[in-house]
């Protein structure tokens, strides 16, 4: 639903406007919230984390992977 890349954003179009960046700008923590969440938001979602390094001597690459359920229920 969310994508940083090279210091570009996109978003998905269901949730165009519905996205709140609470990440910080180190990229050390890379938090959304999705505002506005309705039952069709419920589901399983994968955050993909790819990382590269560039250091003098080599340059590491970190990848994670996470699933996050989300499940909406009504007030």
């Amino acid at each position: 639903i969310y994508e940083y890349r090279n210091g570009h954003q996109e978003v998905e179009s269901p949730f165009q406007g519905r996205l709140q960046w609470n990440g910080s700008k180190d990229l050390q923590d890379v938090s959304i919230t999705v505002l506005n969440v309705t039952l069709n938001d419920s589901g399983l979602y994968t955050c993909n984390v790819s990382r590269e390094f560039e250091f003098e001597a080599h340059r590491p690459f970190v990848k994670t992977t996470r699933l996050i359920p989300l499940r909406v229920t009504e007030e």
